[in-house]
């Protein structure tokens, strides 16, 4: 670690006064420029806190290179930190958050295994989470941190993040933890003359001059005043940043080592030396060009990764490289990458690095994104795989190539509500003879926007298992409840007949919420049955779990409050995956958040929003709206409001309700 502050705590005592503060949850982000002391700070006052045994602390790795996995992070917090787990209790928990992350389980149940994680350890000391220089890159660790955060406000949990004044990532998260912005200035004069004679030691023959000189070069910059330090206890020549005086040290590197440090720059995580060694040629037993790095401060080994200890050096590295040279590193490193087995994103961001329009090697990297766009959107990081297939599209693909990229983009966009301009990039495929998926694509769009004749046609024009379940879906909406049950009624058959208990348990909601509609008294049996089938395969079996199913039946049977209870159980569910604001099917989304958001005590407004239906409006949400008004005027005993809530939740319901 790069020597810091030496006289001033004042940051420190604000820190330490904002955790023993508030007994609720709450963050901090040391904000900085490069080598103005955050790493030291955070670090100080975690170790301060370790030491006294005031709080389990969990630092998140966070050092630029290359990551195995987007929650590998996560996964070496456990490890790393086993026996204090333990000895807290939570050994159970960090297992199943660690299994988690390495079975790449989608985003959200990830977040909710590291939820349950925290809070455990909450109960049995103060937890303190440390992510230090955070970067675009370590965006999954900030997603965990801020989830444990809005997940644990009333349990003593403190989050300290450490990054530059330009991070975005940091600033997103301050946006969603209302965060505590701590930033951190350049040394005084005096802070700085201190600093230099720490770095010097007592057998440096520094005169008063150039130490002078020396703080007056370094502008406050812990960084840089110990780089002008050693440049001139050594006697080469000074300079005016810390660029110029790392670059020097570039300059004398042997072409062994040279390659090394260009490897681990290009990375994306901390990289082994053994992987740069294959990358470069160089035999792995030798570590030679390792001691020269160490000697030159400019790479350091830690748990058998290569590590970064100044964060100027990597994009300094990066830039002295020709754009050929760099491309060429990727290339190497996106196929030794595949081999080992890696992401798919991980390999796609070498492969993408590595081409350009009309390179031969652009098809490769270009299957690279849409392959990673796949993944990362089954893992559900619609934001991330829309970002991908930008890049591959950048690319200038073939036909077939770009039309699968779009679709994906479709699916992606459909994934978070944006269901205007999921329609268009849908129908520039089918304009460019794209495949019935894009068809199903553009069907699903305009069912979600309340266009459910036109969406009926192309369901229609479509075949599978997806297909039916759309049909079945818009049919319901329009009020054609015989041909929805039968819909239904096949998809169950196929779901019994393959074993397969997840979908069983599909296929057993949708056909639960059609008889609602169609009141037949099976419903309720149907929705139990599809919750059995649901907590036999696993909580996080189904993006979508039978509970609104069950709300529905249940209000079809005038048996309003374990409707209520049912509904109560989908938020809870909802909320501590994440997902109360944004899932997969928009529709329903927006039907239990309009349901169950407002605290249980708004009826009026559930009722007056009800208005869109006499305005002939398509509004999906209207049905449970009124069902629920009716299942609150019931508790209130209000028996007017009840049958005028009722009359009308029953009307939408069979005239244009979607599941």
């Amino acid at each position: 670690m790069v020597v810091s502050r030496v006289a001033r705590y004042d940051e420190h005592s604000i820190l330490d006064s904002h955790f023993n503060g508030s007994k609720n949850a709450r963050a901090v982000i040391v904000v900085g420029d490069e080598g103005v002391g955050k790493t030291h700070l955070v670090e100080g006052f975690a170790t301060d806190l370790e030491t006294s045994g005031a709080a389990i602390v969990l630092r998140a790795e966070t050092t630029v290179g290359f990551a195995p996995q987007l929650f590998a992070p996560l996964i070496d917090l456990v490890q790393d930190n086993w026996d204090q787990i333990e000895r807290a209790g939570a050994g159970n928990e960090a297992a199943e958050l660690a299994a988690a992350a390495r079975r790449r389980l989608k985003a959200r149940e990830i977040l909710h295994r590291f939820d349950v994680f925290v809070g455990k350890l909450c109960q049995a000391k103060p937890v303190v989470l440390v992510a230090d220089h955070v970067s675009e890159a370590h965006e999954a660790v900030l997603d965990a941190f801020a989830h444990a955060h809005r997940r644990n406000r009333d349990r003593d949990l403190c989050i300290l993040v450490s990054a530059r004044p330009d991070d975005k990532v940091a600033m997103e998260f301050l946006e969603r933890t209302d965060a505590l912005v701590l930033p951190l200035d350049p040394l005084t004069v005096e802070e700085s003359q201190a600093l230099v004679a720490q770095i010097a030691g007592d057998t440096a023959d520094l005169d008063p001059e150039e130490v002078d000189d020396i703080v007056a070069q370094g502008s406050g910059n812990p960084l840089l005043l110990r780089e002008l330090t050693i440049a001139r206890m050594s006697g080469s020549a000074g300079g005016t940043t810390v660029r110029l005086l790392l670059t020097a040290k570039l300059d004398r590197l042997s072409p062994s080592a040279r390659s090394i440090l260009e490897a681990a720059a290009l990375g994306v995580r901390p990289l082994s030396y053994r992987f740069c060694a294959l990358l470069t040629g160089i035999d792995p037993e030798t570590p030679v060009p390792l001691h020269e790095l160490r000697d030159a401060g400019l790479l350091t080994e830690r748990d058998g990764r290569l590590v970064f200890p100044n964060p100027v050096v990597p994009e300094l590295v990066a830039g002295t490289l020709t754009q050929a040279a760099r491309r060429d590193t990727h290339r190497r490193m996106a196929g030794l990458l595949r081999l080992l087995g890696a992401r798919a994103d991980e390999v796609a961001h070498h492969a993408l690095a590595g081409s350009s329009i009309g390179d031969p090697y652009a098809p490769v990297a270009i299957k690279s994104a849409l392959e990673a766009a796949e993944e990362l959107l089954s893992r559900g990081f619609p934001i991330a795989a829309l970002a991908m297939v930008d890049r591959g599209l950048q690319l200038e693909p073939e036909p077939a190539l770009e039309n699968s990229l779009l679709t994906i983009k479709g699916e992606a966009l459909l994934s978070i509500g944006d269901t205007t301009e999921a329609a268009r990039v849908f129908e520039t495929v089918l304009a460019k003879r794209g495949d019935s998926k894009a068809r199903i694509g553009l069907a699903r769009s305009l069912q979600r926007a309340g266009r459910l004749t036109t969406a009926l046609k192309l369901f229609e024009q479509s075949s599978g298992p997806e297909a039916d379940r759309g049909r079945a879906e818009v049919l319901l909406g329009l009020g054609r409840t015989s041909e929805a049950w039968e819909l239904t009624g096949r998809e169950l058959e196929r779901a019994r007949a393959s074993g397969d208990v997840a979908a069983l348990a599909s296929a057993l909601a949708d056909a639960a919420l059609v008889q609602a509609v169609r009141m037949e008294p099976g419903a309720v049996e149907l929705a139990t049955a599809a919750l059995d089938a649901w907590e036999r395969a696993g909580e996080d079996s189904l993006d979508w779990p039978p509970l609104f199913a069950c709300g529905v039946a249940y209000e079809s049977a005038d048996r309003f409050a374990e409707s209520l209870t049912a509904l109560r159980a989908l938020r809870n569910w909802l909320d501590s995956r994440g997902l109360i604001d944004a899932v997969p099917r928009v529709v329903r989304t927006e039907t239990v958040a309009a349901f169950l958001s407002l605290s249980w005590g708004r009826m009026e407004e559930a009722i007056a929003a009800a208005a869109d239906v006499r305005r002939n409006r398509p509004n999906h949400e209207m049905a449970p709206i009124r069902a629920a008004a009716a299942a609150l005027a019931t508790l209130r005993g209000d028996e007017i409001g009840f049958v005028s809530a009722v009359n009308h939740a029953r009307q939408a319901l069979s005239r244009q309700a979607t599941p």
